[in-house]
């Protein structure tokens, strides 16, 4: 596992502050990587290998702190077009607009970078159906249709429109 896919910075979480990553290497238990920036304390690192053996079936010998440097921290603070991160509608009209495909975040529905890994492929098809039911909708079912993840928001479209094709 590598820093750019830990955990932490898919879900969120941390372990007494510091971000972690969890390697599953047996049926017996996982290893646990926390990666410490700076300005992390030895008490902070302490309390989160405390919480760590506590949260986790961590193997014994199976915590393994890295120092994370300022740069690479600050290299984590990249962002798609700041009008285009706040879900998958505004990501989604991006491809529209750019006649591409693009991987986005599966929960938050953000385009993710292009010089990272993981992600769902959305493509101009799918992307412009989904807006299509978008638009369509009332306020108040838009507010829903957005808050989805981007895997159900894409099943719900289309079966909307398989609906609309049968009906018409």
């Amino acid at each position: 596992m590598s820093y750019e896919d830990r955990i932490s910075k898919q879900t969120g979480e941390t372990l007494a502050g510091v971000e972690f990553d969890t390697i599953t290497t047996s049926p017996d238990g996982c290893r646990v990587i926390l990666y410490a920036g700076p300005d992390v304390s030895r008490e902070q690192i302490r309390r989160a290998e405390d919480e760590a053996r506590r949260r986790f079936d961590v193997l014994p010998g199976g915590v393994t702190v890295r120092r994370v440097t300022a740069e690479q921290q600050a290299a984590e603070d990249w962002t798609a077009d700041a009008e285009y991160s706040a879900g998958w509608v505004p990501a989604a009209r991006w491809i529209v607009e750019h006649r591409t495909a693009r991987r986005l975040d599966p929960k938050t529905g953000q385009l993710v970078p292009k010089s990272k890994r993981g992600g769902v492929m959305l493509d101009l098809f799918s992307a412009s159906a989904m807006l299509q039911v978008f638009d369509n909708l009332s306020e108040k079912n838009k507010a829903k249709f957005a808050a989805m993840p981007l895997p159900v928001a894409h099943h719900v479209a289309f079966s909307v429109m398989g609906a609309a094709k049968k009906e018409g």
